[in-house]
C-alpha cells in the first residue's frame, strides 16, 4: 500500500531534519511531505531533496478554510499533524517528528488483513493526562491502549472522519474548534489533547476494525544529555532492544550542538544498533 511520509517541524529543527530526510532516502522511503512556517520556506527550500513536497503551515491552515494567525508552538503541530494526513493524496501517512533517527527500514504499516498497526507503548503520568483529556474532549470513555506518543501511520479516511465528528459534536467548524482548544489550554497550561489522544480514542471506539494495537515498541527515547555516562547506557539499550527508531529529545540543534557534532551523534547512535 503507497505511504506518504509527514514531517511538520521549524527551522530551529532544520539540521534534525536532514537527518531524517537522508534516512528516509537511504532507506528508499520516498513520497515525504515537509510543512514548516511560511517564514522558513526560503531556508527550508534550499535543503530539501528533489521529490520532497514542502508546504506552509499557513497553506495547509487556509485549505481547510481557516485563515486566521495560529502561533507556531508545540500546540499548533498536534494540529497541523491530523490536517496533513487529511489532505494527503495517500491513504496512509507516517507521521514522523523531525528529530527522528531511523535504524532500519520503517515498519510494515498495514498487517495482513490490511489493518493499521499502532504501536503501543508504557505511559507516562503526563502521556495518561494527555489521553484522559483528549478522550474528554471527544466525550469518550478513558480506556483502551495506550498508543506510543511518537511516529505513528494514520489512516487518512479515519482523521477525515474524526474531523467531521468533531464538526457534529462542537458545532462549529472543526478546525476553529480544535484551534480554539488549543489556544485555551495552552493559555491555562493545561492539557486539552494531542493528535495521537484524539486518534487513539477514535481509532478505539468508533473505527476500530481498520487498526490494530500492537506491542511492539517501534521508538526508543533519549531525553538527557547527548555526552556521558547516562549517554552510554542509553546506546547500550538501543544496541539490545534493536528499535526501528529512535528520538533524541536533547539533540534540537541549538547554539550548544552545531551541525558536525550532531552529524557524529546520530552515527554513533546508528553504529550502536547494528
Amino acid at each position: 500500500m503507497a505511504l506518504q511520509y509527514v514531517v511538520k517541524t521549524f527551522r530551529r529543527d532544520l539540521q534534525s531534519y536532514l537527518q531524517l530526510q537522508d534516512d528516509l532516502q537511504r532507506f528508499d522511503c520516498a513520497n515525504i511531505r515537509l510543512c514548516v512556517p511560511v517564514d522558513d520556506l526560503a531556508a527550508f527550500s534550499r535543503i530539501v531533496a528533489a521529490d520532497v513536497e514542502l508546504v506552509s503551515s499557513e497553506q495547509v491552515l487556509a485549505s481547510f478554510g481557516f485563515h486566521r494567525v495560529l502561533p507556531e508552538s508545540w500546540y499548533s503541530q498536534q494540529l497541523l499533524k491530523l490536517l496533513l494526513v487529511a489532505s494527503s493524496t495517500v491513504e496512509t501517512c507516517w507521521v514522523l517528528d523531525a528529530n527522528t533517527i531511523l535504524l532500519r527500514p520503517p515498519p510494515r504499516a498495514h498487517d495482513d488483513g490490511g489493518r493499521i498497526v499502532l504501536s503501543c507503548d508504557r505511559p507516562t503520568e503526563e502521556d495518561r493526562q494527555w489521553y484522559a483529556s483528549s478522550a474528554r474532549f471527544l466525550g469518550m470513555p478513558i480506556s483502551g491502549p495506550r498508543m506510543a506518543a511518537v511516529n505513528q501511520p494514520l489512516s487518512r479516511k479515519a482523521v477525515r472522519a474524526l474531523l467531521r465528528f468533531v464538526a457534529v459534536r462542537t458545532r462549529c467548524h472543526p478546525v476553529y474548534a480544535l484551534a480554539g482548544s488549543m489556544l485555551i489550554g495552552q493559555f491555562r497550561r493545561e492539557p486539552v489533547w494531542t493528535e495521537f489522544g484524539l486518534y487513539r480514542s477514535f481509532a478505539t471506539h468508533v473505527l476500530p476494525a481498520l487498526h490494530r494495537f500492537s506491542k511492539v515498541r517501534r521508538t526508543v527515547y533519549y531525553r538527557h544529555e547527548i555526552e556521558g555516562r547516562a549517554f552510554d547506557q542509553w546506546l547500550y539499550q538501543v544496541n539490545e532492544r534493536r528499535p526501528a527508531m529512535v528520538k533524541v529529545y536533547a539533540r534540537r540543534p541549538t547554539g550548544a550542538i552545531p551541525p558536525t557534532r550532531l552529524s557524529a551523534i546520530c552515527d554513533r547512535i546508528r553504529r550502536a544498533s547494528r
